[in-house]
């Protein structure tokens, strides 16, 4: 199955979503630019590394390494806010 730039592109924005620490004020470029005109470094960035695990690997373990990335943010979540309750009283 081939996979198109759209969907690298939709990958790599919920990728840059996730992990990306920068200030998007003037740190990251990301919304300076767009995937038609002006793809920003950021851009290009996130996308080379979605399509380095398609093209090693496939679409669906891209899709499948951006799924457990949510788990795993979300499990991060939740154990600070238990470990906020937990300690709040020390």
């Amino acid at each position: 199955m081939k996979t198109d730039d759209t969907q690298i592109q939709e990958m790599a924005e919920e990728l840059h979503n996730m992990v990306c620490t920068w200030n998007h004020t003037d740190g990251c470029d990301w919304h300076y630019g767009n995937w038609e005109d002006n793809p920003t470094h950021a851009r290009k960035k996130y996308y080379n590394a979605v399509k380095g695990i398609v093209d090693k690997h496939d679409t669906n373990r891209a899709k499948d390494m951006l799924a457990l990335m949510r788990v795993g943010r979300r499990c991060q979540e939740k154990f600070q806010k238990e470990m906020k309750l937990l300690t709040r009283d020390w």
